[in-house]
């Protein structure tokens, strides 16, 4: 049953990738008044046929392609007038153009609009801008930006979702911008210089960003004790408690806890709190948490470097570990679940998110771990190294790992119903539309000046592998998955190849510089250059295929 689910699938997948692609080519003909002879879907014996108007429509056996065979394709026709004016060849030269060009559109912006469109039509709510976590040190934390406040303009212009925002946002580095604040039914008006951010893209190319230490996401008020002679642990605290209430008012929000807590800072506290339970059997998973109890925490006083400094042991659970691969660079550092991370590669941690901004690893390969394991502040020299990981279209990748598994306190934020769904479905698709095809357009110049191997060129096996798990994924990873192959087949079919579209309007736009139909020999000895070409591409994307599929 799994076999044939994923043959169907297969079957479905490069299908519709092929049918949009020839019917682009088909309908942009017959809006030109050019006679279609065959539609046909797939190569070799045909499997169906029927004759409908004056096209021959069959599907054949060899699902790898397919072709629309117009009337003149060739030669320009002569003879009388209703001859020459269904006749390809006789075109003129721009119709011809956008004939060709109808089929790469298809598979580069109809069909990917149309999934991304469907994939984003049905969703309904849409993450507002309000904000969850406020990341210290950070200048929202500067400007006196709070969780719970609601972003509504930046520079004068309305925002709506907190995905728009952080675009906004990022498009100003260490350019003072302007925020409209909604907290408490009040409207304020505040003013902070996004901090410039340097990342490197899925191509590895340095772009640089803005960002203000913000989430839509919130922490939850779970702490994390490293220290057992601390209050926390010794009036009973344990990392991953869940916190309710201090001194009776109940906290949703880490943010809040703090709130609380700075309102008597020598306390003492009382905490209210739930304390997880987790089981995991082989087929049977549980995770709740026991009955509410509660403890008094009295914070305790102590000089540090000349100044009185106020500690009860209490940290977000954060970036505590919850376990470590065996393995792991961290692992090799010594370095177990229970311990606090505090700073790696020089860079101090406040929050998950900074894990993502390291630094580079240094040229000797050795970068130091600094966290605090009973109490204790422990410095550790460990060094990165990088994990191969495998995209949805089975490219390979390296990545560098720490090998940490964090406690993740965090719930989702708030979220807005989508004010026009249509509207918005349409924005989202065009976004990762564009997004994906300018994503291949640049590993393709990459793959040119051999930065980028030849090795993740993919054939059938890939489509057909894709298709398989896409399938047993669900209808959503499906649609994903074919919008982003026919990205793929939309570029690849432009390139100036003989025989691929993007080969004819090559000729098309010498034709229109001479001013005259290329010779006939020429195009021949071209077509057939471009037919070796293209058999040696779909040799090497069945080897690459095999090759990664039995000797991987």
């Amino acid at each position: 049953m799994s076999v044939l689910l994923s043959l169907f699938g297969f079957v479905l997948m490069l299908g519709v990738l092929i049918f949009v692609h020839e019917l682009g080519h088909f309908l942009a003909a017959k809006w030109f008044g050019v006679r279609v002879e065959v539609f046909s879907l797939g190569f070799g014996a045909h499997l169906l046929r029927f004759r409908w108007g004056e096209t021959l429509y069959q599907v054949c056996w060899l699902p790898l392609g397919g072709y629309v065979r117009m009337f003149g394709e060739h030669e320009p026709m002569k003879g009388p007038k209703e001859i020459i004016a269904r006749s390809f060849s006789n075109k003129p030269l721009y119709q011809r153009a956008l004939i060709v060009l109808a089929g790469p559109f298809a598979n580069l912006v109809v069909l990917p609009l149309a999934a991304f469109g469907v994939l984003y039509g049905v969703q309904k709510n849409e993450m507002a801008t309000v904000i969850g976590t406020v990341v210290p040190g950070s200048p929202a934390e500067r400007a006196g930006l709070r969780a719970g406040d609601r972003i509504v303009g930046v520079d004068g212009q309305t925002t709506r979702y907190f995905r728009h925002l952080l675009s906004t946002i990022g498009q100003s580095p260490e350019r003072k911008v302007r925020l409209e604040i909604e907290r408490e039914g009040k409207k304020v008006g505040v003013a902070l210089t996004p901090q410039r951010h340097v990342y490197r893209d899925a191509l590895g190319i340095e772009k640089v960003r803005g960002l203000i230490g913000i989430t839509a996401d919130y922490r939850l008020p779970e702490v994390g004790i490293a220290d057992p002679e601390s209050s926390a642990y010794r009036a009973g605290l344990r990392t991953g408690d869940l916190i309710v209430e201090v001194n009776g008012v109940s906290v949703k929000r880490w943010d809040d806890l703090v709130r609380e807590v700075r309102k008597t800072p020598l306390g003492p506290h009382r905490y209210a709190y739930k304390r997880p339970l987790r089981y995991e059997g082989i087929e049977v998973r549980f995770q709740g948490y026991l009955p509410i109890r509660e403890v008094v925490v009295l914070p305790r006083v102590r000089k540090l470097q000349g100044k009185s400094v106020v500690e009860d042991g209490i940290h977000s659970s954060e970036l505590f570990l919850r376990d470590v691969l065996a393995g792991s660079p961290l692992a090799a550092a010594g370095l177990k679940a229970g311990d606090r991370l505090i700073a790696i590669a020089g860079k101090t941690l406040k929050v998950q998110s900074d894990l993502a901004m390291l630094p580079r690893p240094k040229e000797s390969g050795q970068d130091e771990v600094v966290f605090e394991r009973a109490g204790q502040i422990v410095r550790r020299k460990f060094t990165l190294f990088a994990m191969t990981w495998t995209d949805p279209l089975k490219q390979k990748h390296k990545r560098m790992i720490l090998g940490h598994l964090l406690h993740q306190p965090y719930a989702a934020g708030e979220e807005i119903a989508i004010d026009s769904r249509w509207r918005y479905a349409v924005s989202r698709a065009w976004e990762d539309t564009w997004e994906v095809a300018g994503l291949l357009v640049g590993v393709l110049q990459k793959m040119f000046a051999r930065e980028i191997s030849t090795d993740t060129i993919g054939g059938p096996i890939l489509i057909f592998q894709i298709a398989q798990d896409a399938v047993k994924s669900g209808w959503e990873v499906f649609l994903r998955h074919m919008a982003l192959i026919s990205i793929n087949l939309g570029v690849l079919n432009l390139l100036p190849i003989p025989i691929l579209d993007g080969g004819h309007l090559f000729f098309f736009g010498i034709e229109a510089i001479i001013r005259r139909p290329i010779p006939a020999r020429i195009r021949e000895f071209a077509l057939l250059v471009g037919l070796v070409l293209l058999m040696l591409l779909m040799f090497l994307g069945f080897r690459n295929d095999i090759l990664r599929t039995f000797f991987s």
